[in-house]
């Protein structure tokens, strides 16, 4: 998700509802249920889980390794004037109130990112991939980020891959990794990716471990896990070498679970972790699948299930809720953030405008369709 003004931003969240039905499934594709996880060139040793969860300040990455490019990448198709039938929005981000991208899925048959100069009003599409797009972000140069993942044992060739679109509009598969979320400001962008020798909760899913780069994406430091015996839930990057990561919803052995949440910030690329929760807010921010952008004004949004929306105007030290969507019947999923107050928030079937903390108005319908084969 990076100027909020600049085409540096963007990622991917997801929720749950009856009143969502599409992209719940998709949500619990893209949150590590059923995709292929990524390969380093030089894996590390397994991530470990620290005895407490904050504050922490013992992340110390050594040398930055370098993610492999796939052998057998998927050939990006388009763009195209339309959005594609039974489109299903699982990532979102914007440069400004015009300009922005969106990533999803028609029904886990296929990959798409799309572009819009107006607002939402017409989108020029591209197909990238031949399952499902969970994470899209903007570079600072003007390139665009995208993930592409696999459903586990996928016929057909799919290669789960983080893709790259260049100014010039060429894509490249840049490595065999597909992130759950991608976010730059500047030169500095992280990554939470799902690791096939990670963490896994009690149900054999895998815990998402952060990945930051300090130059531009060419390398990668090694996997690194701030949220302790938490899970990393959402990831922004709201100035060039600073990280906000979001952790909570621990899960004991027997399956009991607490929901409550901690931001963690980090202002040096991920290296050392401080605790930014607000002073005796408690439980501000209760959610399972959550997500979350700051621009580099202080202002943000926080949104996803079992939480309303909310925003901050003073870098996540306080939340306002929001009405646009309670968390409950109306669940945000992916949002973007660009400075201002203002952002977009994609709420079931619509992507909305957020002029500020208290107006709001439509500005795409996707009206989706059967996901993922069913």
């Amino acid at each position: 998700m990076t100027p909020s003004g600049a085409s540096t931003r963007l990622r991917a969240k997801g929720g749950r509802s009856p009143a969502i039905g599409l992209s719940v499934l998709l949500a619990a594709i893209l949150a590590g249920c059923g995709f292929a996880g990524p390969t380093l060139t030089d894996p590390s040793t397994p991530v470990s889980a620290p005895a407490t969860v904050a504050p922490v300040a013992t992340v110390a990455p050594s040398a930055g390794t370098t993610l492999r490019v796939p052998a057998d990448a998927f050939e990006p198709i388009g763009p195209g004037p339309d959005v594609p039938p039974g489109f299903v929005v699982s990532a979102v981000s914007f440069a400004d109130a015009d300009h922005g991208w969106v990533a999803g899925s028609t029904g886990g048959d296929g990959a798409f990112a799309l572009e819009t100069l107006d607002g939402g009003r017409t989108w020029e599409s591209t197909q990238v991939g031949v399952y499902v797009a969970p994470a899209i972000a903007l570079g600072s140069d003007d390139s665009v980020w995208v993930s592409t993942a696999c459903v586990e044992d996928e016929p057909g060739g799919c290669v789960p891959a983080l893709q790259r679109r260049d100014p010039d509009g060429t894509w490249r598969a840049v490595a065999d990794v597909a992130p759950v979320e991608i976010d730059f400001a500047g030169a500095t962008g992280a990554i939470a990716v799902v690791l096939p020798n990670g963490r896994r909760r009690p149900d054999g899913t895998r815990v998402p471990v952060l990945q930051v780069s300090t130059d531009g994406g060419a390398t990668w430091q090694p996997p690194a896990n701030p949220c302790g015996i938490a899970e990393l839930r959402g990831i922004t990057t709201p100035r060039e070498g600073e990280v906000v990561v979001a952790c909570g919803g621990t899960t004991a052995p027997d399956g009991t679970a607490s929901l409550d949440n901690i931001l963690l910030r980090s202002s040096d690329a991920g290296l050392t972790w401080t605790d930014v929760r607000a002073p005796g807010a408690g439980n501000v921010l209760p959610g399972s699948k959550v997500g979350l952008d700051i621009a580099d004004d202080g202002t943000g949004l926080w949104w996803g299930a079992f939480t309303p929306a909310m925003a901050t105007s003073d870098d996540a030290r306080t939340w306002t809720a929001l009405d646009v969507a309670d968390g409950d019947r109306r669940i945000a999923g992916p949002g973007s953030s660009i400075g201002g107050g203002a952002g977009y928030l994609g709420v079931g079937e619509r992507l909305v405008w957020i002029a500020d903390s208290e107006h709001w108005e439509d500005r795409a319908l996707f009206p989706g369709g059967p996901c993922c084969g069913g």
